[in-house]
């Protein structure tokens, strides 16, 4: 497990603050608690779920799977997905399956690394 201090920075150069990195400082967001505690979390809205705000928490105990989400998605040329594939892995749990069937946005390579985190899901008949 990192250390808090760790854990931030780690997390923030995976996403793409300063050097090396993912294209995915927007999926990134934090939270100050009234203690001074800082939450990250990797932004998954209308991923899931039709028509939702959504986000997963990213614990320091999970920043080695951040870190290989963005090993895979460097290998094949879509770090921009890290927050996407990220919160997929960590919820064992494939994107809605009209997402995944767009081919232009999710070529195979990436589809293949969604299709790998979870059961397969029904279609949506309201999307």
């Amino acid at each position: 497990m990192a250390n808090d201090r760790d854990h931030y920075r780690r997390v923030m150069r995976a996403f793409g603050f300063g050097h090396g990195g993912a294209d995915a400082c927007d999926a990134l967001w934090w939270r100050t608690e009234a203690d001074g505690t800082v939450r990250l979390f990797a932004l998954c809205s209308d991923f899931f779920h039709w028509a939702t705000a959504d986000c997963e928490e990213i614990t320091p105990d999970d920043v080695d799977l951040v870190e290989r989400c963005l090993a895979d998605l460097t290998a094949i040329d879509e770090t921009w997905a890290l927050g996407f594939l990220y919160a997929a892995r960590k919820r064992h749990m494939r994107p809605l399956p009209a997402l995944l069937n767009d081919e232009a946005e999710h070529p195979p390579p990436l589809r293949d690394l969604f299709l790998a985190c979870g059961l397969e899901r029904p279609e949506d008949p309201d999307g």
